[in-house]
């Protein structure tokens, strides 16, 4: 599993896998992040900024190669 510790690394030091996706009704982005891990596993998030200030982190999960 991952832990508040994996996340803050992930979301500190990840980058941003594709383009957002943009939710006109909500006035939202959605983006997934991503996080090389080792030569075999990435670590990725879904994260929709919700406001200025507020990230909301929708999933975390393991991409393998």
């Amino acid at each position: 599993g991952f832990t508040m510790r994996d996340l803050l690394e992930l979301l500190r030091n990840g980058y941003v896998d594709d383009e957002p996706e943009y939710n006109a009704d909500k006035q939202e982005y959605k983006y997934k992040i991503t996080k090389s891990v080792d030569s075999v596993r990435t670590a990725a998030a879904i994260t929709v900024i919700v406001s200025d200030k507020k990230l909301l982190v929708v999933t975390i999960m393991w991409k393998m190669f």
